[in-house]
Order: structure tokens, then sequence, then C-alpha cells
């Protein structure tokens, strides 16, 4: 209903007309202006003052005017082809007659209806009715017809018509993702329900992640459709510069029509980085499609392999527990050197685990030179032969004020606060108990940054003197064990429970702390993955420090990317924050390498790196069309199937369907009085007029 109304209460209008009179009283019949030119005249000039007035203050009211607005929408109907590759697969010249009958369909349809045009792969686009289809979407994800739905919200859309051959790969079934029944969906069934003659590996599982010189194990499945009788090869390749080495081979025998077996294969990985692999299966004559008879395997390979050396003043028990702890993890190596046989400072290693040295007879200053440039870690175990002064000025863990040569057998006791690493209940219920170790007599003290797992515990009393302690200072890690007789820990630790689980436990955690690099680079670039599928986007991030190794961006970041046909494509860097971000969308399957530079105070940073886009390959791993799901879509939304060359028996049947009709929208639409010109004219027409008659009669 059309009308008038106010934000404020209707009775305030009263006010408002009220002060119209009070301000047009006081200036016309307070004084004796005018009372020579008749009574009319006054009347006139209150009526146009008290008319100014009064709408000048109701508009204090804020009054808006309501109209009832009638709208008429048109039937819509959302034509929805699949533009898969398994349609592609399908498609040939035969399948002429589909595409005359969806012109047909069509010019039908728009004389009577707004036709609007989709194409569905992972999403739904629109297009134009003329655009030629590609049939290349890697994905199919038939849920995203609820979405399009979502968006006709308060529009006439009355059907969906879609062309499909119902196989989806992505997101739920169309059948349970909550779509109005009362817009009904007519399938036009493509593709072909018939088991065609084709061998495929359907299913690869592997970890996208392991380690330099691990095995690890890929498992296969295979399925053929009649192909019974056939006998195929599985071919196992690695890609190196373009060239597939075959590696791995399996003989298949297909005995059944319905043929499934899964395999497994065990690989070597040799190569750091990302490595390439691809499953091919042969032997298989006449299939309908061959390309899914390759699947590509991307493994990103990790060289965690580390190089410690043992430096010792002299043979001793410990070393070989030492080692034996160590090379059960098969990325280190390890080597034991004896100061007598004079190793070289320069030949320094990932890090270094010092046994008794510094001692009185041989200085480790050189290899501390050597590795505090290199910023390498490293672990001191104390014994009869260190020096208490020279490990002093070796580090700073801990000080140690006594005489060398005197020892107290000392037992180890966790400390609670302890944070840097978690160890096993097994070991904490046990460390306790283990054999005394032999430790320097004297007073400990322990640096500023260092933090201790373990004290001493002398006979009975247990002590605050360190036994195993930690350090981090200027991005080098250190540790100390301030005692000599871990083998006895060893033996002791096989007697309790035939292993040496914890004492294991202990020395790997110190060094896997110890070993653990941090990363002091001032310009970093990285991206979010190593791997992308081919539909993702590619999206790097970038960091750069100041000498204080504070965060800025205050320089300009340049990105070039190319692949392996040297195709280079440069970008910059946004800045965000306090970082940098870039996203160049998605990229073409391959190899590609990156570099990102910048220049800040005078200084030019560098970095660069890999990544692999891998081909989706799911579109032609099920050519067998799914049209019961289209019938169960259907009949849920009151629609029906059409087979894929009935396209215009659907324009026949939504023709004739008086269901369909153009729908009348009626909505209120309330717009302030103030926004209207008109009300500008009214009072600028009381206005004038007043101004006019004042003026005409002599005053003003």
């Amino acid at each position: 209903m059309s009308g008038i109304n106010f934000d404020l209460p209707v009775w305030m209008l009263l006010l408002c007309l009220v002060g119209g009179a009070v301000f047009a009283a006081a200036l016309y019949f307070r004084n004796n202006n005018f009372t020579e030119k008749g009574r009319w005249l006054r009347l006139l000039l209150a009526f146009l003052r008290f008319s100014l007035a009064s709408i000048l203050l109701s508009l204090l009211l804020n009054p808006f005017l309501q109209s009832l607005n009638t709208e008429i929408k048109d039937p819509i109907i959302a034509f929805i082809q699949d533009n898969s590759k398994s349609i592609g697969a399908w498609m040939d010249d035969e399948k002429s007659t589909y595409f005359e009958g969806v012109v047909q369909m069509r010019e039908t349809l728009s004389n009577k209806f707004q036709v609007d045009n989709y194409t569905l792969g992972g999403s739904i686009d629109d297009i134009n009715a003329n655009d030629t289809l590609t049939y290349d979407a890697e994905l199919t994800n038939l849920s995203n017809i609820k979405s399009l739905i979502d968006q006709y919200e308060g529009e006439n859309l009355s059907a969906i018509i879609l062309a499909s051959d119902g196989i989806y790969n992505q997101g739920k079934s169309p059948v349970y993702v909550g779509m109005p029944r009362h817009i009904p969906i007519f399938g036009i069934a493509l593709g072909d329900t018939t088991k065609r003659r084709d061998a495929l590996v359907k299913n690869v599982y592997h970890n996208n992640i392991a380690y330099l010189n691990d095995l690890t194990n890929i498992q296969l499945d295979i399925k053929a459709d009649n192909c019974q009788g056939s006998r195929a090869r599985l071919i196992i390749e690695e890609e190196v510069g373009g060239n597939y080495t075959k590696i791995k081979e399996e003989d298949v025998s297909i005995n059944s029509v319905d043929f499934f077996k899964t395999l497994e294969v065990e690989l070597e990985l040799k190569r750091p980085g990302i490595t390439h692999y691809r499953a091919r299966l042969r032997g298989i004559n006449d299939e309908v499609v061959y390309a899914n008879n390759i699947k590509d395997i991307f493994i990103e390979v990790l060289d965690a392999r580390q190089v410690i050396t043992v430096l010792a003043h002299a043979p001793h028990p410990d070393l070989s527990a030492l080692k034996t702890f160590l090379l059960e993890n098969k990325n280190y190596e390890v080597n034991v050197e004896y100061m007598a046989d004079n190793p070289s400072a320069n030949a320094l290693s990932d890090m270094v685990i010092f046994h008794n040295l510094p001692s009185t007879k041989y200085s480790i200053e050189p290899f501390l030179t050597q590795m505090n440039k290199r910023r390498t870690p490293r672990i001191f175990i104390t014994g009869q032969s260190t020096s208490l002064e020279a490990l002093n000025k070796a580090q700073d863990l801990v000080t140690i004020n006594g005489t060398s040569g005197s020892f107290n057998e000392v037992q180890g006791t966790l400390k609670s606060n302890f944070s840097l690493f978690t160890l096993s209940d097994v070991l904490k219920n046990s460390i306790r108990n283990f054999p005394p170790l032999l430790a320097p007599f004297g007073e400990f003290k322990i640096g500023p940054s260092t933090q201790v797992l373990m004290e001493q515990r002398i006979g009975s009393i247990d002590t605050e003197y360190p036994l195993i302690a930690y350090q981090n200072k200027g991005g080098i890690r250190s540790a100390i064990i301030c005692a000599e007789g871990i083998w006895k820990w060893k033996l002791f630790d096989y007697l309790e429970r035939e292993n040496f689980d914890v004492t294991k436990e202990l020395i790997s955690k110190t060094v896997t702390y110890a070993s653990l690099k941090e990363d002091r680079r001032r310009f970093r670039v990285s991206s979010q993955e190593k791997i992308y599928n081919e539909n993702q986007d590619v999206t790097f991030t970038a960091e750069l420090y100041n000498d204080n190794y504070e965060l800025i961006n205050d320089a300009d970041v340049f990105f070039s990317i190319s692949n392996d046909q040297n195709d280079e494509f440069n970008y910059t860097f946004t800045k965000n924050g306090n970082y940098y971000t870039l996203d160049i969308g998605s990229l073409a399957p391959g190899r590609y390498s990156y570099v990102g530079n910048c220049t800040y105070g005078g200084v030019e940073f560098k970095e660069s790196g890999q990544i692999t886009i891998q081909e989706i390959q799911y579109e032609l791993y099920n050519l067998e069309a799914n049209h019961s799901l289209l019938y169960a879509l259907a009949d849920r939304q009151n629609g029906a199937v059409y087979n894929w060359n009935q396209a215009t028996d659907i324009a026949s049947s939504l023709t004739q369907d008086e269901d369909i009709k153009p729908v009348l929208y009626q909505y209120a639409q309330n717009k302030s009085v103030i926004d209207y010109k008109w009300l500008f004219f009214i009072l600028l027409t009381f206005l004038g007029l007043e101004w006019f008659f004042r003026r005409y009669n002599g005053s003003l």
C-alpha cells in the first residue's frame, strides 16, 4: 500500500504545525507591517511562512513515501553442459546429431523463456550460446549445481537441463546436497554405460615426502574391462633430464572380464629433490583409450644426511656405543677420528662430538675457529683426560672449577622444567637407576643461556650440578655431557630390557637437538608446496631481514620462473604487512625453476628453487557413464532423463508445461521524502512567493 510514513510518532507532526504557526504569527502579527495593505496580504504571507516552516520542521521526523511496485520476471531455463574429458573421449563424428539437437532446443526454448548457458567441470561457468565446448575439464563437480541455484535466489528459475554422463570425481553426489525440490532437473544422458575394452592404472598410493636412500612402497591398482585372456606388463620408469629409464617391471595376467588387482612396488630413492616416476601398462590392443594406461608419480625426496665426526683423545668404550646409536639413523654418516692421527681442522663435518677433548695434550682451538665460522654444532663429553681449564675456554655452557684428575661417580636425575624436547615415560622412570658415570670433581656453574636436562646425583645427594645441558647461542647449538661412561648405560639398558632403547633415545635426541641448524638467511623465497596440481594456484612468499634480523619489506622483490622449454615469466612481489606475497595462478604441467632477487643496503640477494606441476589424471580413469545418478537426480527434482539424441523433446516438454509461466513480484519501496527533487521546488516556490509579495509591497 502506498502512503507516507514517519520514523517518529505521527502526533509529533502537530508540534511541527504549531511551530510553523508560531513562527508565522511572530513574524506577521506582532508588528504593524502591511496593515495599510489589507488583511488578505498578511494572511497570505503568514500562510506562506507557516507552510515553509512546517514543512522544514516535519523533515526532522524523517518522513518517507512507501510505494508498492510490481515486476514481471520471465521464466529462466539454465542449460548446463558437462565439459569434462570423459565426455570428450565419448564424442565422435557421429554425435553431430547431439549438437544439432542442442541448437534446435535452444532456439525453441528462447522463443518463450530466458535461456542461460553454463559449462560444468570443477566449477560452473557461464558461456554464450554459440561458444564451442573444449571438453578439457580435468574434474567434474556435480554438487556445484546447488551453488548455481543459490545464485538465482529471487529470480524465476523454472528448470535446469543437465547434459552429462553422470560421472563426478569431486564434491558430493548432487542427489544429497539438498537442492530445492520445486526446481525440476531434466537430464540429457551422454556417454556410454557399456564396459568397453580398456585396461588402466586406476589408483596409485604413495608417500608424498620421503628421505634420500630410503626404500618406499608404491601401491598400484590395475583395472581391466573386457580384456580377459590378455597379458599386460606394468613398467615403472624414472624420469631424469626428460628421459625415462625403466627401473621395475611386472607381468599382469588378466583372467576375468571385470579384472582388478593391487600391486606393490618397492623403490629406492637415490636422488634428492622432486623425483618423477611413471607407471605404464602395456600389451593390451584395441583399447577404447590409451591415455589412462599411464600414471605419473611425484615424490619429494629430502636429503637429511649429515656427517658426524667423533673426535677423540684416545680409544674408549664410549666411542663404540656412540657410533652404534648414531648409525641406526640412516641419515647419519659417522666418522671416528683420533687426535694422534693429526686430523685436519679444515676437513669439517656437519657436527663434531669432542670426547675427552680438549686435553692437556691436544688443543682443539683450530677446530673451533673453523667451526665457529661455519656455525657447526658441537657436543662435548668430559672424561679423565679432559683439561678443565681448556674446556672452560672452549665453551660457556658449563664452567667447571676443579682439579683435573679428580672425579666423582654420579647418577642422573631429570630436571622437571626442561622444555627443549620431550622424553618417553620409560626413560623418565628408569634413568635414575642407571649405573653411575665418572664426572670431574669440582664446582659446576651453568652459563646464562644454558638449559639443563639432567643433574648429578652424588651418592644419595641430589645436587644442582649439571650432568647433561644444552645451549643455542649466536645461531650455534651445542651440548655437554659432564661425565664419561655411556657404555655402562648401554650395557645396563640391555640387561634390563634386552635392547638399548633408553640410552639410544637419550643420545639420539641430544644429537638431533644439536644438529638442527637455524636458518639465518637474510632473504628467503619459498612456495607453499613443492608439488602442485595443474588446477591449483601457485603462490610464493618472500622474507627480507635487516642487519638486526628484523623482518622488513623496504625493497622491491622481483621474481622470474621458467619451464623446461626455457620460457621465462617475470613478476614483482606484492608487499603485504612486513613480508611479500605473489600469486601467479595455475601453470601447465611440468617442472619449473624460479629465482627471486632484491637489492637492499647496496647488497644484492638472490634465492632460487624448483616446483613441479602434476597433471590431474581423473577424467579418463572412469569412462563408464553413470546414468543411474541422472535418473535419481531427475526423480528427486520431479524431472526426467532423455537420451543424447532427444534434446528437442525436452524443449517440447518445457514449452507445453503450463506450470512454467512468468511470475509477478510485488515489493514495497521506501524512499525518504528529502530525496525527492519536487520537495525542493515546493519550498523554493513558497519562499519565492513570500519574497515577491514582500518586495512588491515595499518591505523585506
